[in-house]
């Protein structure tokens, strides 16, 4: 602790990252090594098993595949319309996709380390998704590996709106609570949104922030109360559970 306080910032901050790159290929072993259990895992199952799993991962492709088709004919048709309406384009994202070596969700430390950095062309402040939705934003960045924010870490805020509603509000992680379920508050909601008995709605992003596109799901809105001042209101956002169980999510990278 001493030596904390007495050294220069430039020593420490360039000890750190020395800690860091030690520590990125022990973690990138150890993901290794949980691969090749699931695999050895996948021996173990009968001829029958393995033929579901191969039937049932043949479908989710053929899933997969026609829903890239609708994709592209709805890419092609928007890129006619701008044309015709003369309008800019649609400022797009492109993904990298990283695996998790590590997770720390303890505590005030709400972030995960993925397996991607500067040499992949990863930069603090991008969005990072899963299948559910918003998973958090990258904070820092390495040669190899990146460290994300969660969407439930109390540092974590942004502009969030709900769903077919465009005024936006300030979302704030409030990380686990409740057995561990994982929340976060909804602050400066206008009095026109607070919620029935029973009412629920979807918090998604605004697209304001850049990092994210408009329209991303990242909870749900279950209970809004006044607040002391301006008639404002605040409310609990319910997240997904699925955020303590990652292994893969996409790095969100803006392109024109």
């Amino acid at each position: 602790m001493l030596a904390s306080l007495i050294l220069p910032i430039g020593l420490k901050s360039c000890a750190r990252d020395t800690l860091i790159h030690s520590q990125a290929p022990l973690w990138t072993a150890l993901q290794d090594i949980r691969s090749f259990q699931d695999t050895e895992a996948l021996k173990l199952l009968s001829k029958d098993d393995l033929v579901k799993i191969i039937q049932d991962l043949a479908q989710t492709q053929a899933g997969l595949e026609l829903k890239l088709k609708n994709l592209d004919t709805a890419e092609a048709q928007r890129g006619r319309l701008e044309q015709l309406l003369k309008m800019q384009p649609f400022p797009g994202y492109d993904t990298k996709v990283a695996r998790i070596m590590e997770r720390d969700i303890n505590g005030w430390w709400q972030q995960i380390w993925i397996d991607v950095g500067r040499e992949q062309g990863i930069r603090p402040g991008l969005g990072v998704v899963a299948r559910f939705g918003v998973v958090g934003r990258v904070r820092e960045v390495y040669e190899q590996t990146s460290v994300v924010e969660l969407l439930t870490s109390p540092r974590f805020r942004m502009a969030a709106q709900v769903k077919g509603d465009d005024r936006p509000f300030i979302y704030q992680g409030q990380g686990l609570r409740f057995i561990l379920k994982p929340v976060g508050a909804a602050q400066a909601l206008q009095p026109e949104m607070a919620l029935k008995a029973g009412e629920t709605k979807q918090v998604v992003t605004t697209g304001l922030s850049g990092s994210f596109p408009e329209g991303v799901p990242m909870g749900t809105l279950v209970e809004t109360s006044t607040l002391s001042e301006g008639g404002l209101l605040e409310g609990k956002v319910i997240l997904p559970e699925d955020l303590q169980n990652l292994k893969e999510v996409s790095v969100l990278i803006p392109y024109k």
